[in-house]
């Protein structure tokens, strides 16, 4: 399973979101890698939740996010938990380069990647094909947590800003 959602939050609030995550204010945390077998490639992150613990205090966020996310039709998603939320920032490349493939845990979970903004940059899915979702700002894209997926770093803005959630 492989949803996108467009126009996810309303627009105050992804305007919100986004100015709160590209101030000069909020707290970034250098990464020297994105997974533990990538060499050159670095990023910032900041963690709202780590083990299903609130790691501070911007953790409001992902609780609306999640909250959105548990009254989604069609689906059964009232009942997850968080594990684990976490904001991401992508420096602009030269190129689009990947991350490795991998999965956030082993666990059973699923995943979700909140578009804080537009760029070239996106994720790419791994189910029984490849596929590419880019990073539009506002939407939002759920997937199976066993999937192997991929960060595309954009190559035409300063910032890729996401936020990455894995509920159970």
């Amino acid at each position: 399973m492989i949803l996108r959602i467009e126009n996810f939050l309303s627009r105050k609030e992804a305007n919100d979101i986004e100015k709160q995550l590209s101030s000069d204010q909020f707290s970034w945390f250098y990464q020297d890698s994105l997974v533990s077998s990538s060499k050159d490639q670095f990023f910032f992150n900041h963690n709202m939740y780590a083990e299903g613990r609130i790691t501070s205090y911007v953790y409001p966020i992902g609780n609306k996010i999640v909250d959105k996310i548990k009254k989604i039709p069609d689906h059964n998603f009232k009942n997850l938990a968080i594990f684990r939320i976490k904001c991401n920032l992508y420096t602009r490349q030269l190129k689009n380069l990947k991350s490795e493939k991998h999965v956030d845990s082993k666990r059973t979970h699923l995943v979700g990647i909140y578009n804080v903004n537009t760029n070239n940059g996106g994720i790419i899915i791994h189910d029984k094909k490849e596929h590419f979702i880019p990073s539009i700002k506002n939407s939002l894209v759920l997937f199976e947590g066993h999937y192997k997926h991929q960060a595309v770093f954009q190559t035409d803005t300063k910032l890729r800003l996401n936020i990455n959630l894995n509920l159970i």
